[in-house]
């Protein structure tokens, strides 16, 4: 991956780079407590946590260490929290190749439920602010992870639809690319099975591994649909989206078409960037978006629902302005 000032947030697949200090929030700074549930006792002492403004993920966050009883603090300004086992103590997080989970806040407190089998299911809407710039897409993608009690992967695993058999995942380049809230792109993606959305309340799946068969009712990722209007100012433009559903995560980034090249995002420490609901607020450097004549303007947002061993991801990603 290129880099040219800020790095590309990567996914649930977020842009600072990724700082492998592991440390807790300065003494004095404000911080707030969480706790991971460990499904394994044998990954205590391997626990971290990445956090991010909006966005965390395993090339833009802060790496924070984890008591071996699974206590943690991270900064008040952490909007967004993803646990992991360090597996191979690379110090980040390896999507799809470790146990990871995004955390929930409640209470004034995180609490994340790390698991070694999870299934996804990850809906993402793409609209463009000019039709003719790009086709719009509506994709639900199911992904299936299982692990041992060390948190190695079980490569052998695959996901199938209980009503058609034969329409089972493979393992392969991820469908959402490398800005997915839900993915790491120099990872496999593990194994993934594109769904229509038949409009059931729920998608039956059998989750085939070396442990056997395990049967999982996961709920339909909703559409996310997003109304953005965009203000042009002298030095930058203001973005205000309104939401169909909450936002859990939100992303502005301007980077190359090819987004591997991202030269600025809301993940930057100088973004200002302001949710409360459903509706989000950013302020996009302009000057950034002129000097790129190739560059496009990326809006994300996301929804997620984290259950026992199940999560749902609903996304919409909305090209602002694309260049020439």
């Amino acid at each position: 991956m290129s880099t040219s000032g800020a790095a590309l947030p990567r996914a649930l697949g977020a842009a600072a780079v990724l700082a492998s200090c592991a440390c807790a929030p300065a003494r004095g700074q404000p911080a707030v407590e969480g706790r991971i549930t460990v499904p394994s006792s044998e990954l205590a002492g391997r626990l971290r946590v990445i956090v991010g403004r909006s966005w965390p993920t395993s090339m833009s966050g802060t790496v924070i260490d984890v008591s071996e009883q699974g206590a943690f603090a991270v900064p008040a300004w952490a909007g967004a929290v993803v646990a992991f086992a360090d597996v191979n103590d690379s110090g980040q997080l390896d999507r799809f190749e470790e146990p990871s989970v995004n955390c929930q806040r409640a209470n004034a407190r995180w609490q994340c439920n790390l698991s070694l089998r999870r299934v996804v299911a990850h809906r993402i809407v793409t609209t463009v602010a000019d039709p003719g710039a790009e086709p719009l897409g509506d994709q639900i993608v199911v992904r299936a992870e299982e692990y041992d009690s060390l948190g190695a992967v079980m490569t052998n695993t695959r996901v199938c639809l209980t009503d058609d058999p034969l329409a089972c995942s493979e393992r392969g380049a991820d469908a959402f690319g490398p800005t997915s809230i839900s993915s790491h792109a120099e990872a496999l993606s593990g194994c993934q099975l594109d769904v229509l959305d038949k409009g059931n309340a729920t998608i039956a799946l059998d989750v085939e591994s070396d442990a056997g068969v395990n049967h999982v009712d996961i709920p339909t990722p909703p559409r996310l649909d997003l109304d953005v209007h965009v203000e042009k100012r002298a030095a930058s433009f203001v973005v205000d989206a309104t939401s169909t559903l909450p936002i859990t995560h939100a992303l502005v980034w301007i980077g190359e078409a090819d987004a591997e090249t991202v030269y600025w995002s809301t993940e930057d420490a100088d973004a200002d960037l302001r949710i409360e609901g459903t509706h989000l607020r950013a302020i996009v450097p302009f000057s950034l978006d002129e000097t790129c004549t190739t560059c496009k303007v990326m809006l994300q947002v996301a929804s997620t629902q984290e259950h026992a061993e199940t999560g749902t991801y609903s996304e919409a990603r909305h090209l602002l302005s694309r260049g020439d």
